[in-house]
Formats: C-alpha cells, sequence, structure tokens
C-alpha cells in the first residue's frame, strides 16, 4: 500500500507541476487516504514522515487556490508530526523536515499580513537550523533561508540594521551553497537576496556597498538567462539594469549609465536604440 501512496504523489508532483491544481489534490488524496491508514496501523516513523508530506502537500495546492484557513490546518497537521518525531529521532532528516513546516508556516503568516506570528515560526527555525549548520554543517539550505526570511521581517519593520545583517549572513551561506553545487536554484537564492541586500543598502545611503551587491545579482542574473532564458530571471535582471542605471545617473555618471543600459540591451537581445539621457 505504501507504494501505491507513492504512485499517488508522484502523479500529484506531475500535475502540480503542470498547473493543475484540481487534478492534483485529488491524487494527492489518494495518498493521504492510504498514509493516514498506515500511520493509525503501524506508527512507524516512515509512515509518520509519509503522512507529514502528504498534510504539506495538500496545503501547498490549497495555499495556491488561495485557500488560507485550510492550509494552516494541512501545515500545522505536518508540524505537529514533525515535531514529534524530532524529538524522537533527532536525525538531520527530522531536522530539515521541521524546518521546512516552520517555514511553510510562516510564509502562510506573511501571506496574512501576520508579521508578529510569522516571525516567531522563523525565529525557530532559525535556532534549529543555526544549530545544525554550527554544529555538523548539515541543513545549510535551511539556515540561509530563515536569513531571508528574517530579513523581509525587519525591512518590512523598517529596521534596516537589522535587515542588512540577516541578508549578509544569508549570502554567505547562499556562495557556500552556490560554490558547492551550480544547482540553478542555489544560483538564483544568492542573486535574490543580494538584490535586497542592495536595496537595504541603498535605502542607508551605503550607494558604493548598494552598487556592489546589486552588481553580484546582475552577474547571477545574467548567466542565469543565458542559461535557462526565463521570463522571471529576464525581469530581475532588466530591474537591476535599471536600478544601476538610476545610481549612476543620480550621481552623474553617465558612461556608465550607457553601460548597464548596453548590457541589458545585449543580454536581453534587445534593439540597440539610441539612449538620449537628457530624457531620463
Amino acid at each position: 500500500r505504501r507504494d501505491l501512496s507513492v504512485s499517488y504523489n508522484k502523479l500529484g508532483n506531475i500535475l502540480k507541476a503542470q498547473g493543475k491544481l484540481t487534478e492534483a489534490a485529488e491524487y494527492y488524496g489518494k495518498s493521504l487516504a492510504i498514509r493516514e491508514a498506515l500511520a493509525e496501523e503501524t506508527g512507524t516513523v516512515e509512515s509518520r514522515r509519509d503522512l507529514s508530506i502528504s498534510y504539506d502537500n495538500l496545503g501547498d495546492i490549497l495555499q495556491a487556490q488561495g485557500k488560507l484557513t485550510e492550509t494552516a490546518e494541512y501545515y500545522g497537521k505536518s508540524l505537529a508530526i514533525r515535531e514529534a518525531l524530532e524529538e524522537e529521532t533527532g536525525t538531520v532528516e527530522s531536522r530539515r523536515d521541521l524546518s521546512v513546516s516552520y517555514v511553510n508556516l510562516g510564509d502562510l503568516l506573511m501571506a496574512k499580513n501576520s508579521l508578529s506570528e510569522a516571525e516567531i515560526y522563523y525565529r525557530k527555525g532559525f535556532v534549529l537550523a543555526e544549530t545544525s549548520v554550527t554544529e555538523k554543517g548539515e541543513n545549510r539550505i535551511n539556515f540561509a533561508i530563515f536569513c531571508d526570511r528574517l530579513g523581509n521581517i525587519a525591512k518590512a519593520k523598517n529596521d534596516l540594521a537589522e535587515a542588512g545583517k540577516y541578508y549578509a549572513k544569508g549570502i554567505f551561506h547562499f556562495e557556500i551553497l552556490a560554490e558547492e553545487s551550480k544547482m540553478e536554484t542555489n544560483q538564483r537564492n544568492l542573486a535574490i537576496v543580494s538584490g535586497k541586500l542592495g536595496d537595504i543598502l541603498t535605502a542607508q545611503g551605503k550607494l558604493a556597498e548598494a552598487e556592489a551587491a546589486y552588481c553580484k545579482a546582475l552577474d547571477l542574473y545574467e548567466a542565469l538567462v543565458k542559461e535557462k532564458n526565463g521570463k522571471s530571471d529576464k525581469r530581475s535582471f532588466e530591474t537591476l539594469c535599471d536600478k544601476l542605471r538610476a545610481m549612476a545617473r543620480a550621481q552623474g555618471r553617465a558612461e556608465d549609465e550607457k553601460k548597464y543600459f548596453h548590457r541589458m540591451l545585449d543580454v536581453l537581445d534587445l534593439p540597440d536604440i539610441h539612449l538620449d539621457l537628457s530624457d531620463l
């Protein structure tokens, strides 16, 4: 029966990736029914972990459908299982799973604009992941993600110094991950957080440091555009070029403004139009 639940789950994953949320939910539901029965019958670590994954999967679908109350219910059920498993086993896998639950619930609460409640889950995850990274070098990706999320919280509170601290810490760990693996996700995460740090430094008036952070992000997005040609990466690359052009223009650096403008045209394969600086 477990094999059947895995098959249903995989079909759900495929349908979800195709944007067929209703069909995905149907297969996730079939998987969930089997896993609830197995967890009740056997109570093994494996059966309960499988069940927590099914709760997460259905929670993801519900969140994508805008059903946030139902999402919280499923994420909460997953969290309860994972907290118990982490306490019982203390394995790398159990800590990683628990970190995912903290991210899921924190992000859900952020979507509901409940910053204080979201911060509680992010801080729990931060402490859990920090211990793993510090003591064993494990769970680095989740620690970097919690740094990013706490940076977002601080930014929302207009605490720029705190936001900058968390983003910088996140960048440090995302750089390690990007060096260890050239996976697209690692490169994009590093680009995103570098851009966020650039925004914070700009708001603080630290323009040279901001430009360096933006340029780091720009280089990463350029590589992603050339390799994957994704729309989101193109938009991010163009946005960064605009920010760097505006920064150069405000400082009277006309040649640098032209440089960023033409770099944008080259990478995005846009027509080489005349840049009239007097109109900007």
